[in-house]
């Protein structure tokens, strides 16, 4: 948008190609001139995208600044000093977390019951087997009745025993550093952006405000040479990886590679090694994070052996299993890059309950299948539903972009799905952006942070008020999911095929933009005056000093101030 907008200025009417660059190596710009060639069209496509982000800016500026004025002068309380902002994506990024206030605040813990039982077998091995079902057990005399039955058993223990291999995860977007620089360093994702940018611009990474997790088939022949450099730095991993070692390559939406990318592609490392002296210690630290990532998506998968055994109990309410199992690593695989390091264990979903696996064990007793075993033993162990989890600071962006992962509804989830490009599903603002959406909440007082490496974050009651103003002034904005589906309409003016194509869509969401912002001014202009108890409200450093129109301080000289 810049680039154009300078041409536009200057009334260039000639041709206009795109060089589009994925990292600034002389590799890379090469390639990126070799395309640039093949496609006369780059400009026309490019234009396309040019309007898109112009109507981007423009609903930004219209729909910010007249609802933000009209809610603070109509709905706000008026002893509340802030501004009521209000924008596009910001208003349904709070209704997200609003959302999960009110079910975490509305949540009543509920006692659920596991029963444990004893196990002696006839090789005089020693375990403990567990009940817990999926569909938890709330009532004491269904636990109770199980109980009993489970301590008269004995019978034949089933032993499964199988071969798990475990692949490496998935390569960095930018939303997906920023989430694990902050669980890891505690880095908040503007940080995070910033020294990735900043290494970016060295050319020791790749463009680093994408959205996708993969590469393009055609740099899987670059991972030799990646490699090589990422090793000749992290010099301590030549004893987990032979120089000999010929990178793996997985293609598919289950590996790394896929045909299309998207507009760019994941963060990765680059064939230039950056000097460790020269780099700041974060830097340096977010490099070697993504060159990890890196290597051991060219390594093999890691192989456990997982063992389970399990019984099953005749009760009064039927056939209940216990079981218990455990692994133990055959073959670390790409594992072995990490040690012991635990962020690699799966990302929970931001805003779910924790997880609770199956019962576990990290040591079993040599035990044969069918072997003849009976009860010495049952316990009930009472545990406690947890309430969802709050989303954190470097959670916030993974959030409103993988928008999909927080809706039950099925029929929401397949509108949120992206036929166009299925790695990226629908969601709220870009890459480029979502971490600027925190800082405005913070600034409006709408959340809190607590204490902690990644803060989670909490709605205040101006939020709770202000969403609550705004879903019943006018529903549409306060909808996350409507406003993604309203998103993916203006991503379809960057993929249009021609300039007139692309203006006649821009002039038409032009329009719209005006009619909504009419309707909003309406509907706001109707509406009564917000009731909130401002004890609840944070005091903010200015509070109790008198407050003047920005125009009384403008200096004498301003056109604005002698007008």
């Amino acid at each position: 948008m810049i680039a154009w907008e300078v041409l536009e200025h200057l009334g260039w009417r000639g041709r206009v190609d795109r060089l589009k660059l994925g990292a600034l190596d002389d590799v890379s710009i090469r390639r990126a001139f070799a395309v640039l060639a093949r496609e006369p069209d780059s400009g026309d496509r490019d234009y396309a995208a040019y309007l898109e982000a112009l109507c981007r800016q423009y609903e930004d500026y219209h729909l910010g600044l007249n609802g933000t004025r009209a809610i603070s002068l109509r709905l706000r309380p008026p002893a509340f000093r802030e501004p009521w902002r209000f924008g596009g994506v910001q208003t349904p990024t709070l209704a997200i977390l609003a959302d999960l206030e009110q079910r975490i605040r509305s949540f009543v813990a509920q006692d659920f019951f596991k029963i444990a039982l004893s196990l002696r077998t006839q090789s005089d091995a020693v375990l403990t087997l567990l009940h817990a079902p999926k569909e938890r057990i709330l009532d004491p005399a269904v636990a109770e009745t199980i109980r009993v039955a489970a301590e008269e058993w004995s019978g034949s223990l089933v032993v499964e025993q199988k071969e798990v291999r475990r692949a490496p995860p998935r390569l960095f977007s930018k939303d997906t550093l920023a989430r694990r620089c902050a669980k890891r360093f505690g880095w908040d994702p503007q940080y995070s952006a910033g020294l990735a940018q900043e290494l970016y611009d060295q050319g020791y990474l790749s463009y680093p405000r994408t959205e996708s997790e993969y590469l393009p088939e055609g740099q899987a022949e670059d991972a030799d040479a990646v490699s090589a450099a990422v090793m000749s730095v992290l010099t301590d991993l030549g004893r987990l990886v032979s120089p000999d070692t010929k990178p793996m390559i997985r293609r598919g939406t289950k590996g790394h590679y896929v045909k299309d990318p998207g507009e760019h592609h994941a963060i990765v490392p680059l064939r230039k090694a950056p000097d460790r002296v020269r780099l700041s210690p974060d830097q340096f630290r977010l490099w070697e994070l993504v060159a990890k990532a890196y290597l051991a998506a060219h390594l093999p998968d890691g192989i456990d052996a997982r063992t389970g055994v399990s019984a099953e109990v005749e009760t009064p309410l039927g056939l209940k299993r216990f079981a218990i199992s455990g692994s133990v690593v055959r073959e670390p695989g790409w594992r072995a890059i990490y040690g012991s390091q635990t962020e690699l264990e799966a990302d929970v979903v931001p805003g779910k309950a924790a997880r609770e696996d199956d019962a576990a064990a990290g040591h079993l007793p040599p035990v044969r299948d069918g072997e003849a075993a009976s009860a010495e033993g049952a316990e009930i162990a009472t545990a406690v539903t947890e309430p969802p989890r709050r989303i954190t600071r470097g959670e916030l962006p993974v959030v409103m972009g993988r928008l999909i992962d927080q809706v039950e509804d099925p029929a929401a989830k397949q509108a949120l799905e992206n036929p166009v490009n299925p790695n990226e599903p629908k969601g709220l603002g870009t890459a480029a952006t979502r971490d600027t959406m925190l800082p405005k909440l913070l600034k409006s007082q709408y959340v809190a942070l607590h204490k902690g490496k990644d803060p989670a974050i909490e709605v205040t009651e101006v939020g709770l008020a202000f969403i609550a103003a705004v879903r019943r002034v006018f529903p549409a904005y306060g909808d996350p999911v409507g406003r993604a589906m309203f998103e993916a309409e203006l991503a379809e003016i960057g993929r249009a095929s021609t300039r007139i194509e692309a203006s006649h869509r821009a002039d038409q969401f032009r329009q719209r933009t005006r009619a909504r912002v009419s309707e909003l001014i309406r509907a706001i202009s109707t509406a009564p005056v917000i009731s909130l108890d401002l004890s609840a409200v944070p005091r903010t450093p200015d509070a109790g000093r008198p407050q003047h129109p920005p125009w009384s301080r403008l200096p004498s000289h301003s056109p604005r101030a002698r007008g």
